[in-house]
């Protein structure tokens, strides 16, 4: 009865699919067993690679404030190794080294960063968005575009949308998170639901 007096949202559902030794740490010894697959949910926003890697330490830091994320997203730029990857979404593939990828259904995450500004909640698509590796001048010139919504007019930042993704680590790690959780590291499948969640709107 209340969903029928209330405005709701068809909220989309994204489905995420990866090889990982789920939980490990850079510290932690290697594992001897091999990658499990495994899939996880999320209904805003994954990310790959330096973002990623800026969440696994920000789980470290004892300051806990809705700020530290973007002063760490800066903080952790000189020692970051990007990873060459695979993207391939819908008909299009992409090879090289990347900053950051993002898949996003929300449009904001990590402070109220829009790294995904194309990201729609009920749309049919994934937001897609992948910055080739930056110089650390370049991407702190640029930063204040991250909360602008205008990441796209970076040079070497691609902002798009497509039905499946698949990321395949080439060389070096490539971590993942989606949600605010850093799930591990790996090859990643994408896509959306056909189910979706029914959001109550006030």
């Amino acid at each position: 009865e209340m969903l029928r007096e209330k405005n709701t949202l068809r909220h989309a559902v994204g489905s995420i699919q990866f090889l990982s030794k789920e939980g490990t740490r850079r510290s932690d010894p290697p594992l001897t067993d091999p990658p499990a697959e495994r899939i996880r949910y999320f209904i805003n926003v994954a990310g790959m690679a330096y973002d990623a890697e800026v969440l696994r330490r920000a789980e470290k830091s004892p300051i806990k404030h809705r700020f530290i994320y973007p002063v760490l997203t800066l903080l952790f730029l000189r020692d970051f190794v990007a990873p060459t990857v695979r993207i391939t979404y819908d008909d299009q593939v992409w090879e090289g080294p990347v900053h950051t990828i993002n898949l996003g259904i929300g449009r904001y995450s990590g402070g109220g960063m829009r790294l995904v500004p194309q990201a729609e909640p009920t749309a049919k698509t994934l937001a897609l968005t992948f910055a080739r590796r930056l110089s650390v001048w370049k991407i702190i010139a640029e930063s204040w575009r991250f909360y602008a919504g205008s990441i796209g007019k970076v040079k070497g930042v691609t902002l798009t949308t497509a039905a499946s993704v698949r990321i395949t680590p080439l060389k070096d790690r490539l971590e993942l998170e989606a949600d605010g959780e850093w799930l591990g590291e790996g090859s990643v499948k994408a896509r959306l639901l056909e189910g979706h969640l029914l959001v109550v709107i006030p």
